[in-house]
């Protein structure tokens, strides 16, 4: 499988984990910590927008006026990648925002990408299930970690050496309505028609003060 740059910094593996240990393999065990976090997305006129569950349950990005029904989400993230990155409704970033949340989010849900097809080329849009068996074909809800600050996805090396790469090939791609884009992963990598890529980060966007 193809190894990925994060925005033309850094393609990592086994060798260069940030944040675990090898075993007697060589293979690398993660440390795991759990944690409460918010993720923010960045990239070609996208500064920094949260992650929201739609009616549809489905993953999008919007700017605060954006007319879209959307719940706004708390994330609990397993920075080994060993379990599922859940979500839980926020209500008070939900109203924040601009939002309504009438969605049908059930509070647990998992989130997933969609990152396997026959053609290993998987263009499709994230999303949250409340049971991972009901989740797409191709679709996976475990391997996301942490890497300092940015969201990547841990794959295993194809060729069984136990090496590990960091993945990120999160995009957005526009919609019908302003200031609301599709959040999707896009497994090899190309350019697609309305679509830029993508970082996701546990970080928020600074916003300046004017005094």
């Amino acid at each position: 499988m193809r190894s990925t740059a994060l925005v033309g910094l850094f393609v990592t593996s086994a060798a260069a984990s940030p944040s675990g240990i090898h075993d007697r393999t060589g293979r690398v065990v993660h440390k795991r910590t759990t944690e409460t976090a918010q993720l923010y997305a960045y990239g070609t006129n996208i500064s920094g927008l949260a992650i929201y569950a739609g009616s549809d349950n489905l993953a999008y990005l919007a700017t605060a006026g954006a007319a879209a029904n959307l719940t706004a989400v708390t994330w609990t993230i397993d920075t080994s990648g060993t379990d599922a990155w859940t979500v839980a409704a926020n209500a008070t970033a939900a109203t924040a925002n601009s939002t309504n949340s009438t969605s049908a989010l059930t509070s647990g849900s998992a989130f997933y990408i969609v990152s396997d097809s026959a053609s290993a080329d998987a263009f499709a849009q994230a999303g949250f299930v409340s049971d991972a068996a009901s989740a797409p074909t191709g679709a996976t809800t475990t391997g996301f970690v942490t890497y300092g600050p940015y969201v990547m996805v841990l794959e295993d090396d194809a060729d069984g050496s136990g090496q590990e790469t960091y993945v990120s090939e999160f995009w957005a791609t526009t919609t019908d309505t302003d200031g609301l884009w599709t959040l999707m992963w896009n497994e090899a990598g190309t350019a697609q028609d309305n679509s830029v890529p993508l970082t996701i980060k546990t970080t928020a966007p600074v916003v300046s003060e004017l005094l």
